[in-house]
């Protein structure tokens, strides 16, 4: 048995995923400490791992202050200040034979450096997704960038600052931005498939497609799952960060107010039901749903195109429609659009009229749910036989970790 320091962020996107993989090395025999933020230790330890928190850096703020990439950049870069140390002081003593980390958010390869330690990276997304994503708005917007000059010479500014404060606090090289953004591993385990992945024959061994699992969700929501019976359903959610858009949800209830069916929306928690005086009575409006669930009955999803409601879809083979805000979605969206599992609608452009005609064409083309399907049988497989285990222990024979080999335990 080895014992595993696994440090994530502060977000349901990049946890959940991983949540397969927990039960799987537990099940193995490993001791699984795992690091996020307090929300999130009912669901950590119902999986049996050893919880502990660290602050939520993201919790207070605005998500879309992070919706351009050095905006991003410079949020992360400035958890090192709370994740390093939240980590390094409960960890006191102890001794661990690898690191799993998050390939965005928690610091990991910073952290694994410390402690000299074999390191992996889970990524929940597309490899460099958001930089892909900040490349394709400038060329899809020909007449100037989407940040000013200013904007970026003082973006670059807090970043130097930054980041010499970082290395002079813990001691540590000065990072760059490549590295604050990706936290590289020696192995690194991509939630997708190579099908999905732009570009993944150009990518290094050290990457391995493992799929994506449905993991089981403790505590699952009670919905009125009679009221979807011999209904077609749309099903309609912005996930948990970028959902604070009442006018978005205005949009729909006027694109589908005549809807022969019923609409599942998904508010999230920063807007409440009571804000819109006019429902339609086709609409079951909730603040969370156990997406799943909704997903098996829902004949097409209105989604952001955050990677985990994606694979989502796709793993029932349900076609998308999609609107992205920021972060990977965009560079989502166009993928999925360009597989043919879905259409991209720009949030600028959308208009009820667009998204009524738009739903109606991806429910009347049958094309749209078989290559959804199609995709995802190409996640299931990449993840068939606990893929993502296997790699691991190849990784750890070919590192020397066993814990019979480590001292000082």
């Amino acid at each position: 048995m080895s014992k595993i320091l696994f440090i994530n962020g502060p977000s349901a996107g990049h946890i959940n995923p991983t949540f397969p993989l927990v039960e799987q090395l537990i099940e193995a025999g490993e001791e699984v400490v795992y690091f996020s933020s307090e929300e999130f230790r009912w669901k950590i330890e119902g999986m049996g791992a050893s919880f502990r928190a660290y602050g939520n850096f993201l919790k207070s703020d605005d998500p879309l202050e992070t919706k351009q990439f050095m905006g991003l950049i410079l949020k992360l870069l400035s958890s090192y200040s709370i994740v390093i140390p939240g980590v390094m002081e409960q960890i006191k003593g102890e001794t661990f034979d690898y690191v799993i980390h998050d390939s965005m958010y928690g610091c990991g390869t910073t952290i694994s450096n410390i402690l000299k330690l074999p390191h992996i990276s889970t990524c929940t997304s597309f490899i460099n997704a958001e930089r892909m994503s900040s490349t394709q708005q400038r060329q899809d917007q020909p007449s100037g960038p989407t940040v000013s000059i200013v904007e970026n010479v003082s973006h670059m500014k807090a970043f130097a600052r930054l980041s010499y404060e970082v290395s002079q606090k813990f001691g540590i090289k000065r990072p760059n931005i490549d590295e604050v953004f990706f936290n590289k591993g020696q192995l690194n385990l991509v939630f997708t498939s190579s099908d999905l992945q732009p570009g993944s024959h150009s990518l290094d061994d050290s990457y391995e497609f493992v799929g994506f699992s449905p993991s089981r969700r403790a505590g699952e929501l009670e919905f009125p799952f009679e009221r979807l019976t011999d209904q077609s359903v749309i099903y309609i959610s912005l996930g948990t960060m970028y959902n604070n858009d009442k006018d978005f949800y205005e949009i729909c209830f006027a694109a589908f107010a005549s809807f022969r069916g019923k609409v599942v929306l998904s508010l999230g928690n920063r807007v409440e039901a009571g804000a819109f005086p006019c429902i339609p009575g086709n609409f079951i409006v909730r603040n969370h749903v156990p997406q799943l669930e909704i997903l098996k009955h829902a004949c097409m999803f209105i989604t952001h195109g955050g990677m985990g409601s994606t694979n989502e879809a796709l793993s029932l083979g349900v076609p998308l429609i999609i609107v992205p805000m920021a972060a990977d979605q965009p560079i989502v969206a166009r993928r999925i659009q360009d597989l043919g599992a879905g259409i991209l609608l720009n949030r600028d452009d959308l208009t009820p009229d667009l998204l009524r005609t738009t739903a109606e064409q991806v429910m009347l083309n049958p094309s749209y749910s078989k290559r959804s399907a199609e995709l995802g049988e190409s996640l299931i497989t990449a993840a068939a036989n606990n893929s993502a285990l296997r790699a691991i222990l190849r990784f750890k024979e070919k590192m020397n970790v066993e814990l019979s080999l480590r001292k000082g335990r």
